[in-house]
């Protein structure tokens, strides 16, 4: 393999950025993506990050005519840092030429692709604010869009809590990327990652396959991307699995209490009929005891009337105790018939006794 030159590097790459689409456009960036896969090595890399350090060295004028060049250098570089996973020359490359770049429009989209290669709840929600400021920045930039929905569906997966506003906002970002590029597979997976997300696993199996059946068998990451997507599926699969398993011990605990609480009712409806069955036998041997000790050597009339003032007793207090068990569901009007006649019982040999005197 041909080892090229600095100076051909840097030709080349003047060349190649000189034939790239407008920045706004998603275009540019997939451009840069694959120049950054087939065209560079790690050589062609230190050179062009040496010419982007001296340039920007020499750029005072942000508005120069080279700062589009720089910032193409920048991006792909930036690219190629997070491809091979080169964790720190991508952070050296965010704080070195962040303030020379930070007006591009693309900046804080470039900046959240770095942040969202860390599980760390401060930088996914970095990810979730630099995303959303690119996509205010180029609303219909598909891959911006795309970058917003992945940080928010991300960080959701992760554990880190995601405001409901903020989901169903991906949502409506979601569904326009599927509008603006139905046919790009990735897309389909990440649809399908944020619809498990809001527990809709049908769907979301069903956007999943779809990501499959769309990638292309001849690419050379194909491998890649289908093991991807099938680790999504299996986590959704799971997690619907999951979901199952607690409806269903939800469903029992609730029948559980209800039961629970059915049969406590019950008790206590068993506890106040056997207390009143109580008091009630209580005062039939109460009244027969009473009967017999009240007759004793005492004329008929006068024991016939000590006897029906007990009994008038007797049904009054038992009435009472029901009222005091039962409270609201005492059934007044059937009962204050026989509240009438204990009264009657009692008042009724009284006044006969005064009026015989």
């Amino acid at each position: 393999m041909t080892v090229l030159s600095s100076h051909e590097v840097i030709e080349d790459f003047i060349q190649f950025a000189s034939t790239l689409p407008n920045r706004k456009l998603r275009k540019y960036e997939t451009a840069l993506a694959q120049y950054a896969s087939n065209k560079l090595t790690k050589h062609e890399c230190a050179i062009l990050s040496d010419w982007l350090k001296r340039s920007a060295e020499r750029n005072e004028d942000r508005n120069d005519a080279e700062n589009p060049v720089l910032f193409s250098v920048f991006f792909v570089l930036c690219i190629y840092a997070r491809r091979m996973k080169n964790h720190s020359t991508h952070k050296d490359l965010i704080r070195d030429y962040g303030e020379l770049f930070e007006g591009e429009l693309l900046y804080p989209h470039i900046v959240s692709l770095f942040h969202k290669q860390y599980d760390t709840p401060e930088d996914m929600e970095l990810a979730i604010h630099y995303s959303r400021k690119a996509v205010e920045n180029l609303p219909n930039q598909v891959g911006v869009l795309h970058c917003y929905v992945e940080a928010v569906v991300t960080a959701e997966e992760r554990g880190l809590e995601i405001e409901q506003e903020v989901v169903e906002d991906a949502r409506e970002k979601m569904d326009q990327i599927i509008r603006l590029d139905y046919q790009y597979p990735k897309f389909h997976c990440t649809k399908g990652r944020l619809l498990a997300i809001l527990k809709q696993y049908r769907e979301a199996k069903t956007a999943i396959h779809k990501a499959i059946d769309k990638e292309d068998s001849s690419s050379t990451d194909y491998a890649i991307r289908l093991n991807e997507y099938q680790a999504h599926l299996s986590r959704i699969e799971a997690a619907e699995s999951s979901s199952l398993i607690l409806a269903e011990l939800e469903r029992t605990r609730t029948e559980l209490e209800e039961s629970k609480r059915e049969l406590k009712i019950s008790m206590d409806k068993m506890q106040k009929d056997n207390l009143q069955s109580l008091a009630f036998f209580v005062a039939i041997i109460s009244l027969t005891i009473g009967s017999f000790n009240l007759i004793g050597n005492k004329p008929f009339l006068d024991s016939a009337f000590l006897i029906m003032i007990l009994t008038g007793c007797i049904l009054v207090g038992y009435l009472c105790l029901g009222m005091l068990l039962q409270q609201k569901k005492f059934p007044w009007k059937h009962q204050t018939f026989i509240l009438l006649i204990g009264l009657l019982l009692i008042a009724g040999p009284l006044y006969f006794h005064y009026l015989s005197r």
